[in-house]
């Protein structure tokens, strides 16, 4: 399925021409890179090298990353249509160090990409907006982008850490280290009831209402307005592959419990799951661009995404735990298998029913299944790409 997404300019998010979706997506086309890399393709390594020049041709002035480039004689480059995309950026720099640390020539590469990479970091600095450490994502502004998700998101913020990381690693570069450890701390401090540091605090009114009710997760995302502890999947699973989760092992608990209440045994993106006449169901019915697509157990709004399970398997290996990943790979498994036709690499699945939705085939879901097969059968040097 990956390798339907070739094409002379990088992978795109899926073969199919729907809403946009046959382009070079940053956030998409890196996942797929990173997956190659991780389980050693070489058709799919070469085209991430592809993805990362194309986006890079079209980096702004400031050092921004376009959302989505549809290549061709008269290329079409958007940088988001309602918001910027604050995760097209992170997931460039960190793709692109993935395909730096995965060349023999690491030189001539390190060479190639640095000025961009110095700019992508840059420009993350500015979306501090108050260069208190945490990076500032608007409404619609990451994956999950017809959410309810925005302010300092646990997410934008570990794809951040990791960039950070690996960049200082590949460059020697230890004031990107330094940045990476403080950002780490604000996130441990911030994000997770128990913190031993008031000093630390963005919003300690805040802070202490939300930890009147702790949980066993990092918290979605603050904003001036408070807290929103929602369960967030995809920054708990970086969280995770980062080594900055206090309590994995009650992390696991969780969401064992959780899959337990989805359908076909698989975990929501969010939870729990926002219905007509909760408090943010009007904001959440507003957001939309084509046709609105969060309903109850859909899309964002409880839909499980294999993609988002993979990296949360992922990261569960990374700590030694390994009954998430074996029970993920097997759900997604007969969900593919499940399909009609089988193999058809839907987007999500709802969680109430176990219903495949949204575009297909799409080559992020093909991209999570691989990882949660890497999350059971590991390679080596797995550990090597996520440094702490």
């Amino acid at each position: 399925m990956l390798e339907n997404c070739i094409t002379p300019d990088g992978l795109l998010a899926s073969p199919l021409s729907k809403d946009n979706y046959r382009r070079i997506w940053s956030r998409d086309s890196m996942m797929a890179g990173i997956t190659g890399i991780i389980c050693r393709n070489e058709r799919i390594c070469n085209a991430h090298q592809n993805s990362i020049l194309t986006l890079l041709r079209h980096q702004a002035s400031d050092g921004q990353i376009p959302s989505n480039v549809a290549p061709g004689s008269n290329p079409v480059v958007s940088f988001g249509s309602l918001a910027g995309r604050v995760d097209a950026t992170t997931w460039w720099i960190v793709g692109t160090c993935f395909a730096i640390l995965n060349e023999e020539n690491k030189i001539e590469y390190r060479t190639l990409f640095r000025e961009g990479i110095e700019k992508a970091l840059s420009v993350l600095d500015s979306w501090e907006m108050n260069h208190r450490g945490l990076i500032y994502t608007p409404p619609g502004g990451n994956w999950a982008d017809e959410y309810l998700i925005q302010g300092y998101t646990l997410y934008d913020n570990c794809l951040r850490i990791w960039a950070l990381r690996l960049a200082g690693q590949i460059y020697e570069n230890p004031e990107w280290m330094e940045k990476a450890a403080r950002i780490s701390t604000l996130l441990k401090q911030n994000f997770y009831a128990g913190s031993q540091d008031p000093t630390q605090l963005y919003h300690p009114i805040a802070y202490k209402a939300a930890s009147q009710n702790p949980t066993p997760w990092f918290w979605m995302c603050l904003n001036p307005q408070g807290y929103d502890t929602r369960w967030d999947m995809a920054g708990n699973a970086l969280a995770l592959l980062l080594n900055l989760h206090p309590e994995p092992e009650k992390l696991e608990e969780f969401v064992l419990q959780l899959s337990n209440d989805t359908a076909g045994n698989m975990a929501p993106a969010f939870h729990p799951v926002v219905n007509p006449g909760d408090a943010d169901w009007l904001l959440l019915e507003k957001n939309h661009s084509y046709d609105f697509k969060n309903k109850p157990h859909h899309f964002h709004n409880g839909g499980a995404w294999p993609i988002m399970m993979g990296w949360l398997g992922l990261g569960f290996r990374q700590n030694n735990l390994p009954t998430i990943p074996a029970s993920f790979h097997e759900s997604v498994s007969k969900a593919l298998q499940n399909e009609n036709p089988p193999l058809s690499f839907h987007e999500y699945w709802s969680g109430d029913e176990g219903k495949p939705g949204g575009v297909s085939p799409l080559g992020f879901t093909a991209a999570g299944f691989l990882l949660l097969h890497e999350s059971i059968h590991p390679s080596p040097n797995l550990a090597n790409w996520f440094p702490s």
